[in-house]
């Protein structure tokens, strides 16, 4: 087995509420880690029978308090996916915190869960090509109450150790493709970990667009950042010249952006690509003082004529 040696060392933060947390949402802030190095090799773990996957992860020391199990699905179709204070049983069903397949420490910061794969469904990867999976989901913290998955995985790769077909979805879930095997994945950083304390502190925001918002829309910001975390009308800010100011307590290491109207149908978006005429949602901005300019393209319905779909 390939070696995969593993660095993790990260400043200690204030944790990240957050409320994107779901199967369908990836564009998530990185989590606080305890300080401390972790120089594990990937530790060698037999396949499971045919039909299984075992994950097996790396995760910051110190950010697990109550367990971790996986979220998501094996069947793929609307209504199939855990929702609040569920994840995968080892028979791949849907259970409750009790009797999900939680993740078993190796060694170090090392551990694996087995769960049963399903018949196979079609779906695609980030990359719009076509793949079979046969589960889907996304590691994470059990939370009690968590219908926006708080506790998931927010920074996390997949390690060439693995032994099974995987893929990310354009949402950011993992994909297993095959039959199976093992399949590696070091998480950087969590969603949320009730592991750490959360600090706030006030934060002045000013950001400018550069198509203005006209005189019927108001700015909002919104993110993990705030006591309030991806609520869209919680926190409107002032119009102030071409640019739009707040003030508020927030999460220095948390991430945020910003809506018309407090509504994520006027979602904050990129600037079109290079050759295109539509525009993508702009990825979250992470925070990294008290003081914050930015400057932004524009927001959907308000001068953004066309979503690239």
């Amino acid at each position: 087995m390939k070696a995969n040696k593993l660095m993790i060392a990260a400043l200690f933060m204030g944790a990240l509420a957050m409320a994107s947390c779901s199967k369908k949402e990836s564009e998530d802030p990185i989590v606080p880690v305890n300080p401390g190095t972790n120089t594990d090799e990937a530790p060698e773990v037999d396949k499971p029978a045919d039909g299984y996957v075992t994950i097996v992860i790396n995760i910051p020391a110190g950010s697990e308090c109550n367990g971790i199990a996986v979220k998501g699905t094996i069947i793929g179709e609307d209504g199939t996916w855990t929702g609040a204070d569920q994840y995968l049983a080892a028979d791949g069903s849907v259970a409750d915190a009790a009797g999900a397949a939680k993740f078993e420490k190796i060694e170090g910061n090392w551990w694996k869960t087995t769960i049963k794969l399903g018949a196979g469904y079609a779906a695609t990867d980030e990359a719009g090509n076509d793949v079979t999976n046969y589960l889907a989901g996304k590691i994470c913290l059990i939370y009690k109450g968590d219908g926006s998955w708080d506790g998931q995985a927010s920074d996390w790769e997949f390690l060439d150790d693995s032994n099974i077909q995987y893929s990310k979805s354009g949402d950011g879930n993992l994909q297993v493709n095959g039959t199976q095997g093992v399949l590696y994945i070091k998480v950087n950083a969590w969603n949320k970990s009730e592991c750490v304390t959360i600090t706030y502190v006030d934060v002045t925001f000013t950001m400018k667009p550069q198509i203005p918002v006209t005189n019927d829309g108001v700015v909002y910001i919104v993110g993990d950042a705030f006591e309030q975390s991806w609520v869209p009308d919680a926190y409107p800010m002032t119009k102030d010249g071409d640019s739009w100011k707040v003030t508020l307590k927030a999460n220095v290491g948390g991430e945020y952006k910003y809506v018309v109207n407090g509504t994520w149908d006027n979602d904050q978006m990129a600037a079109p690509e290079e050759g295109q005429t539509c525009s993508k949602g702009a990825p979250n901005i992470k925070l990294e003082g008290t003081s914050v300019n930015d400057e932004v393209y524009g927001f959907l319905n308000f001068g953004v004529s066309e979503k690239c779909e």
